[in-house]
């Protein structure tokens, strides 16, 4: 008998023994032995097609994650559901962090390889859970790009979603303690057959729910393209003010009680039809709601004449501003962290952790200079100025920093641009970088300041050489006239009267 077959076996035994003692969960209204018997039947209908690994959804105890009043659960499973190649690149052995090392909430259920998987479409993932057994103020299924490649070897962690969440209002048809069953797929005909056989199996339809990765803010492969496809994460999040001890029993019962397959095909389809992402949810805004402007303006007012009494200098006012547009543009986690943090016009905070376009941070909050030596490595707030007292608080600022360019790889490389360098060598550790496609103004080609008849572009040689290339044509084509290696640390000195306080 194979290993694959006395695995089954036992499984079946283990099921028997349940049904035959009648065990019940306490922290769900389906029985365990039920809901098995659910995950047993889709593990039938695959077990000829997809090497299928079995794991759990696993919550972080309560008190060992940063937010005191919640928790995160994330997928285990004891067979690796990413290649060794991609595991050993996310652990640094292969691949240069590109950033930042990756962020965990908490490192006991947490890892690059654990319950991370390639964003291939004809993979899925299918996760079967229950809902705490009593009301909690937020609870939401998240599918997050926890990695991205970056060129040849390396590799960034973006750690946020392009896609919306499920939560309690949109698994309308749970109640609490019922069970919920998500199909994180790319394929229409697995998301399909899944559901079919969960219904057959005797699951509840209306608790089945989709969860579709074909989206243009994620890297999916499908079938035989040559898409190096994202590393995917899903999170689970858990917030409440307050952790009763039957609360308290479902977090730490979740490794036994929430159930999950990943299924990966024997063989890649070269056509998959793609199942597409849930569109984002609107944002609704009551009409009637009350403006404390007028409010807000006499707090003020109080806290500066009260600070005043007490000797304090006002030395500086303005509008606090946001680190981040609030809202649910389709943009925003692109531009804040699936590019790689570079947007260099904005104040993007440093590190978003598990976002989405449907809950990104409305925050004027603390941001530390890159360069670390501006104002002595403090933070400084980012907002609209209205008053600003220099005798208190000295001259405006200037902000030191240097650019350059370089090449993806040795030879034959796309051209990109380090910036933000701390030093006048642009030493590559102290500075940040993005492709040049990502910047159109600087991807274009140029008409050159010196002759009116020349154009440039930046551009790599096979060398392996950043070079700004003229040419005679204006969309820079055809025979060049010559290429000057950039091999400059160019300043980049920006002036910030009034923008930082």
């Amino acid at each position: 008998m194979s290993g694959r077959a006395t695995a089954r076996v036992l499984d079946l035994l283990s099921l028997l023994l349940l049904l035959c003692n009648g065990v019940t969960s306490s922290a769900c209204n389906i029985d365990l032995s039920t809901r098995q018997a659910w995950v047993a039947a889709v593990e039938d209908s695959f077990a000829t097609t997809h090497n299928i690994s079995k794991g759990s959804l696993i919550f972080a105890s309560v008190g060992t994650i940063s937010n005191p009043s919640g928790t995160y659960g994330s997928h285990n499973f004891p067979d690796q559901t990413l290649t060794r190649e991609t595991c050993e690149c996310l652990e640094g052995k292969t691949c240069s962090y590109a950033a930042s090392p990756p962020t965990y909430s908490n490192y006991d259920v947490e890892g690059p390889c654990k319950g991370t998987f390639s964003a291939e479409a004809s993979v899925a993932l299918v996760t079967v859970g229950c809902l705490p057994p009593s009301p909690v103020q937020y609870f939401a299924y998240q599918t997050n790009v926890f990695a991205r490649h970056h060129g040849e070897n390396g590799v960034f962690f973006p750690e946020v979603s392009p896609l919306p969440s499920l939560n309690q209002l949109t698994m309308s048809a749970s109640s609490w303690g019922d069970p919920y069953i998500v199909v994180t797929t790319g394929s229409q005909e697995i998301a399909d057959t899944v559901k079919e056989t969960l219904v057959a199996a005797g699951a509840p339809e209306e608790s089945v729910y989709f969860d579709g990765l074909s989206h243009p803010s994620v890297q999916l492969s499908s079938g035989d393209d040559s898409t190096t496809p994202d590393v995917l994460e899903v999170v689970v999040r858990l917030n409440h003010d307050n952790f009763t001890p039957e609360l308290i029993d479902y977090i730490a019962d979740s490794s036994t009680e929430q159930l999950a397959l990943f299924l990966e095909p024997l063989d890649t389809p070269t056509k998959v039809d793609l199942l597409p992402a849930s569109p984002l949810r609107t944002r609704e805004v009551d009409p009637d709601q009350r403006d404390f402007s007028a409010e807000l303006d006499d707090l003020t007012a109080s806290i500066t004449s009260k600070l005043a009494e007490q000797g304090y200098v006002l030395s500086y006012s303005g509008i606090a501003g946001t680190a981040m547009d609030y809202g649910y543009n389709a943009q925003d986690t692109d531009k804040c962290c699936l590019e790689g943090y570079f947007d260099n016009d904005s104040y993007w905070k440093s590190m978003i952790h598990f976002s989405t376009n449907d809950c990104l941070y409305q925050s004027h909050g603390a941001w530390t200079d890159v360069q670390n030596g501006w104002n002595e490595g403090q933070p400084a707030l980012i907002g609209t100025p209205l008053t600003v007292n220099y005798e208190a608080i000295g001259e405006e600022a200037y902000i030191e920093s240097f650019s350059t360019f370089r090449c993806s790889d040795s030879g034959g490389g796309e051209p990109e641009l380090l910036y933000a360098c701390a030093s006048d060598t642009c030493d590559d550790d102290s500075c940040q970088f993005t492709s040049l496609e990502k910047i159109p103004a600087l991807e274009a080609c140029h008409p050159s300041p010196s002759n009116d008849k020349l154009f440039y572009k930046y551009e790599c040689t096979e060398e392996g050489d950043a070079v700004m290339a003229l040419y005679l044509t204006e969309k820079c084509t055809g025979l060049k006239v010559s290429e000057n290696v950039l091999d400059g640390c160019y300043n980049s000195t920006a002036h910030l009267e009034g923008e930082i306080w």
